[in-house]
């Protein structure tokens, strides 16, 4: 059975090598807030990444197993 694979933006071999080290860097890791996240791949990987890209990125290392993650937007609960 295929799985569904997300496109691949550009993001996720450079954001692969850089995995290991933000264990080091990150204080918070492995629980990294999503504007940290968004930061930290603007300013490491690449500065004109936009949100729709990170988040491309952030699917793209769920469905290969190196991140588990979520967005839970605070608006959802009004």
């Amino acid at each position: 059975m295929f799985q569904y694979l997300p496109p691949e933006v550009g993001l996720l071999q450079p954001v692969l090598n850089q995995l290991t080290d933000w264990c080091h860097v990150l204080s918070a890791f492995p629980v990294v807030t999503w504007p940290s996240f968004v930061d930290y791949i603007r300013s490491h990987v690449n500065l004109l990444a936009t949100e729709e890209h990170i988040k491309e990125l952030m699917n793209q290392l769920v469905v290969i197993g190196e991140v588990s993650g979520f967005v839970v937007s605070l608006f959802d609960y009004e």
